[in-house]
């Protein structure tokens, strides 16, 4: 984590999204995620920062309104603080400061599931869905990195 090996400030921020269109920007990292992986593209910090290149993943009709917070990544959750996009009715400076995680990432030190850690989910015991809800339920990994697979098939 960036707070426990570049000693950055870590926030963790809850967006208000319907799941639909959660799930539609998920499968729009999952192609870009294919696009690299076939062709790796340079990543260029200040004109193709992770900032950026999130907004250019979206159809150009479809993308946010430019802001120069896009380019300082520092203070993009003041702009989507600005927007309504993240939840939570309080002032921001009272937001930013109960979404700060460092301590959390920090305690986790390098372990196997810092991830869940920093974000403060306790790791829990796998719950069997029935074989009739499973097929319903399961991600359509049709889109998922389908080249990685045929690598580690060489391998």
């Amino acid at each position: 984590m960036r707070t426990n090996f570049k000693g950055e400030d870590l926030y963790l921020y809850r967006l208000v999204e319907p799941a639909g269109e959660a799930r539609a920007r998920f499968m729009e990292y999952i192609d870009r995620l294919n696009e690299l992986y076939v062709c790796p593209a340079w990543y260029n910090a200040v004109t193709a920062n992770c900032t950026t290149s999130i907004r250019a993943q979206r159809a150009a009709a479809r993308r946010v309104p430019w802001d120069w917070r896009m380019l300082f990544n520092g203070f993009a959750d003041e702009m989507l603080y600005e927007r309504h996009s993240l939840a939570g009715d309080l002032p921001f400076a009272e937001l930013k400061s109960r979404a700060r995680i460092n301590e959390r990432a920090r305690a986790a030190g390098d372990a196997a599931d810092i991830g869940m850690r920093a974000r403060g989910i306790a790791r829990r015991k796998a719950i069997r869905m029935p074989s009739s809800k499973r097929a319903s339920a399961a991600l359509d990994t049709s889109r998922l990195l389908p080249g990685f697979r045929a690598a580690r098939q060489v391998r």
